[in-house]
């Protein structure tokens, strides 16, 4: 008996190890985006980012620990994180030193043990150096961008990977803790909340703050610089939880007094684009906080961080501040799958851009005056939407901001303001705090036009085509409100006048349409209906004799 056991305890740990050593592979290197497929990683979700940074803003240089909380959607043997430059960085999985190497813009881990699918981790990263400046396809700077007291922290798309370690990737979101220690003459700004200001007694302070909704690594920040900081509380509840929202604020310092009071003027105006937002949309503003960031950069450049909307300029300006706002909901609580999905940021933005334009700031051309004016102009619509011609077209104007807002604002007038509405709902409460496909747009798009509107599958039919010549295609759309209905057969009512007769009506418009019949549903060959129609006060009427057994009626264009 003895011996059999100590046999089989032999065996049994060899068979183990084979078994375990099975389970482990690499994590992807890239995301799969079709734009930028060297950022982001595969294997792994990230939790949480705890980053502690402190910061020289005369050598512009930090010191920095990221304590990631990671969950392995797989057995990892090593992962990926993007990282550029930082060459002296250490890597700790739970406490036991991992190693570390590099290829390009990743820092590659490889753990002492491998990591079981669905293990929840830490990993802590030690690095300190000159944070980066990214330069993005298109040839603008991004990440850690150098200004005179300081770095403007901002990093659609690639920045990040320069000042922390990251899964640079949209869809990969998670919660963070910022901990930025500056010298007591600079303000350091995070997203979300500000937890507390802690002064260490040695000439600095550390800001500490909080972002408790998930958050893509392209809208963090960590901006530092000399600011004119203030933080104050909105007079409405607007938040999720119903409380009032806190407003953080950070005016360039070295602005003249008059530049100041121009942007803390335009600076209040946050509230009531945010409200106006939450009583047209009819849900509450996705956050707890938001704040502009003003400071001068040779960039001229707006971006919708998260909770903290960044200008670079000496001004702000109203109608752009709403545009930021409105990414909020749109690129921020719900943003894009990939970056094939960036017209879903910027096409939303644009039109409450255009919309709040109109209905608050008293500029006379409506969202129907735009769509006219723009869809006229020359546009280069051979470059679709959701097919750009590379990273270095994200930023598009025409095809990115102006083209899918023109879209949105079509779609409006095809299906009506209440549906529009309804759809935004439907999105901003089935993909809050995640990301939306251009698939399951279209999707949603069509269940809130056959639900609210009463579209029929023609109709239906008709939206696709409408979404695949705005989003895809290389010519201008002729799918247009205008055209939408003249084009789609309307829907035929059909009654019984007696034992014998049938009565066939249908609305006419100026597209004349030839009623066809067939016993097979699924027939190709339908045959004109004989008799042609009595047009009465617009309504199409024929009288046909009841068919024997099935039949079928359809309407097609001439």
């Amino acid at each position: 008996m003895h011996s059999r056991f100590a046999a089989a305890g032999l065996i049994i740990p060899i068979l183990f190890s084979t078994l375990a050593h099975g389970q482990f592979t690499p994590g992807s290197r890239s995301s799969g985006d079709p734009y930028l497929p060297a950022s982001g990683n595969g294997g792994y979700d990230v939790q949480h980012y705890d980053l502690s940074i402190h910061y020289d803003p005369v050598a512009n240089r930090i010191v920095s620990t990221a304590d990631i909380t990671i969950r392995a959607d797989q057995g990892l043997s090593e992962f990926a994180l993007d990282l550029r430059g930082f060459t002296n960085a250490t890597v700790e999985i739970d406490g036991v030193g991992a190693q570390v190497t590099r290829a390009t813009d990743k820092l590659i881990v490889t753990p002492a043990d491998g990591i079981e699918e669905g293990r929840i981790f830490h990993a802590v990263i030690d690095y300190s150096g000159v944070p980066a400046t990214i330069i993005d396809p298109d040839g603008t700077r991004e990440g850690w961008v150098r200004v005179s007291t300081g770095g403007l922290v901002i990093n659609e798309p690639r920045g990040a990977m320069g000042w922390f370690p990251n899964n640079n990737m949209p869809s990969d979101k998670a919660t963070y803790d910022f901990h930025i220690t500056v010298t007591n003459t600079h303000t350091a700004l995070g997203n979300g909340e500000l937890r507390s200001k802690v002064d260490n007694g040695d000439g600095t302070i550390t800001w500490n703050w909080h972002m408790g909704y998930p958050m893509s690594s392209y809208l963090s920040t960590a901006t530092v610089g000399r600011f004119d900081y203030a933080k104050t509380t909105g007079a409405t509840g607007l938040s999720p939880n119903g409380n009032p929202i806190e407003f953080h604020d950070a005016i360039e310092s070295a602005l003249s007094a008059a530049q100041k009071r121009a942007a803390t003027t335009n600076a209040a105006r946050q509230e009531g684009i945010i409200k106006f937002m939450v009583d047209e949309i009819g849900l509450p503003y996705p956050f707890d906080s938001h704040g502009v960031v003003l400071h001068r950069n040779s960039q001229n450049f707006a971006l919708e961080v998260q909770t903290k909307s960044h200008f670079a300029f000496d001004s702000i300006d109203p109608t752009l501040l709403a545009h930021e706002v409105a990414h909020q909901w749109y690129g921020n609580s719900v943003g894009p799958a990939t970056w094939r999905e960036i017209w879903f940021n910027e096409g939303w933005a644009t039109w409450w851009e255009w919309y709040w334009n109109n209905k608050q700031n008293r500029n006379p051309t409506t969202v129907e005056q735009q769509f006219t004016a723009t869809y006229s102009s020359g546009g280069a619509w051979s470059m679709p939407p959701a097919r750009l011609n590379g990273a270095a077209e994200l930023f598009n104007y025409f095809s990115v901001y102006l083209r899918p807002a023109m879209m949105l604002e079509a779609y409006r007038q095809i299906v009506g303001h209440s549906t529009f509405f309804a759809l935004q709902r439907a999105i901003l409460t089935e993909h809050a705090y995640g990301s939306i496909t251009e698939a399951q747009f279209v999707a949603l798009a069509k269940r809130l036009a056959e639900e609210h509107s009463g579209f029929v599958a023609s109709h239906l039919a008709k939206l696709d085509e409408f979404f695949q010549q705005w989003l895809r295609g290389t010519t201008r759309p002729t799918l247009t409100p205008t055209a939408f209905f003249r084009q789609v057969p309307p829907r035929l009512a059909i009654r019984s006048l007696d034992a014998n007769q049938l009565e066939i009506g249908w609305p006419t418009n100026s597209v004349r349409f030839v009623l066809e019949q067939s016993k097979d549903l699924t027939s190709t060959s339908w045959t004109p209906v004989s008799l042609p129609p009595a047009v009465v006060n617009g309504q199409a009427k024929v009288v046909l004799a009841r068919p024997d057994g099935n039949q079928f009626y359809r309407l097609r264009s001439e």
